[in-house]
């Protein structure tokens, strides 16, 4: 276990992110285990979860049910579920996102057994909805909003928007993964500059291929911001591979040569990324999401394991082993995506840091030291 140099916190973590062991794991899972593995006390409560969203979506929130109450996990993680019977919507619908409006407050049932937080962090989204009622219940902990993600740019609605910019405005730090998302905050905003890390141990496993020996194989990683078009596009230039697609579910319309693989755990997928002859990152990105050159998680896994990587030239990152086409002109696809298999795999040269380097700067923000 990484050790910090200072006394152990206890550390609360609100984020719309499920945490059971089936979730795909995305920046946040990292961060809170980062600090766990320092030493501090984390219990991470996830908001925004719901009868009605199992309901509807049952294979993003397998096991959920099992952390309708505090319990920790062999990860030493707390974790609970806040479980509503419906949730309110996060996405931007226009008059419902303001009727279903409301700021998030937490019952002394679910706070009463964790006691006393020396610090809080609040992920970008629904989270930041809880942020008066935190400030009111620890007004002497230390509170970091971690912005992640640009709300406005994912299509959030307008009162997270609202609520967004008094937690950008107030809170005691701002941690972000980019310059770029940062430029979008508010004046005076007490902002630090930590790039996301990568699991290099789960990547860098010696794991069995899942694919056919001999066959031509690209993996997609998540579904954030995805270019359906250009990954159709990119899958009828290379009839003879196979594009496996992560985080999206089956649509009609696709390729023959696509296949769908869904929501899983990142250590089912962290073989297909290990294997794969390339990498795809179809990003549709727009002057408030372009941010994502910087942040995008997929790009350090990708990287991690030496892949070519296939993307838009409007995705401002530079590298040999980056092969970009044009949005506009999709036909230039087959040029791209031909060019990365004939490249192959390479190790990666520059320095990719760890979620655990990452954890130890955060640790320093939620102690005051910088």
């Amino acid at each position: 276990m990484v050790t910090s140099d200072k006394a152990s916190m206890r550390i609360l973590y609100l984020t719309a992110q499920s945490f059971h062991p089936q979730a795909r794991k995305a920046s946040t899972h990292f961060l809170a285990l980062g600090l766990r593995q320092l030493g501090h006390e984390v219990y991470v409560l996830t908001v925004g979860t719901s009868l009605l969203r199992l309901a509807m979506a049952p294979h993003r929130h397998k096991g959920v049910w099992a952390y309708r109450n505090w319990r920790q996990d062999a990860d030493g993680l707390w974790k609970r579920v806040l479980m509503d019977a419906v949730h309110r919507p996060a996405r931007d619908t226009g008059f419902v996102s303001r009727l279903f409006w409301r700021s998030g407050k937490l019952g002394k049932s679910v706070l009463r057994p964790i006691g006393p937080i020396d610090a809080v962090v609040i992920a970008s989204g629904l989270a930041v909805s809880y942020y008066d009622f935190v400030r009111r219940t620890y007004p002497e902990a230390r509170v970091l909003y971690n912005a992640a993600d640009s709300l406005s740019g994912v299509g959030y609605s307008g009162p997270l928007l609202e609520a967004e910019r008094k937690v950008l405005a107030t809170a005691d730090a701002v941690r972000t993964p980019s310059a770029l998302l940062a430029r979008q905050f508010p004046a005076g905003t007490s902002w630090f500059l930590i790039p996301h890390g990568v699991d290099k141990t789960v990547l860098l496993k010696d794991t069995p291929s899942p694919y056919p020996p001999g066959s031509i194989n690209a993996v997609l990683a998540g579904s954030t911001l995805l270019d359906w078009n250009a990954l159709l596009a990119i899958a009828r230039a290379v009839p003879e591979a196979t594009i496996h697609v992560f985080g999206v579910g089956d649509r009609p319309g696709g390729a023959a040569n696509l296949a769908m693989h869904g929501e899983v755990g990142f250590d089912q997928l962290a073989p297909y990324i290990q294997h794969a002859s390339c990498a795809l990152a179809p990003y549709q990105l727009t002057a408030k999401n372009a941010y994502i050159a910087e942040s995008s998680l997929k790009i350090r896994q990708y990287r991690v394991c030496g892949l070519p990587i296939v993307c838009p030239n409007t995705l401002e990152i530079e590298g040999d082993d980056v092969f970009q086409y044009d949005p506009a002109n999709l036909s230039s696809v087959s040029r791209s995506i031909r060019a990365a298999l004939r490249r192959g795999k390479r190790p990666f040269s520059k320095h990719l840091p760890t979620w655990n380097e990452v954890a130890i700067e955060m640790d320093g923000i939620l102690a005051g030291r910088c």
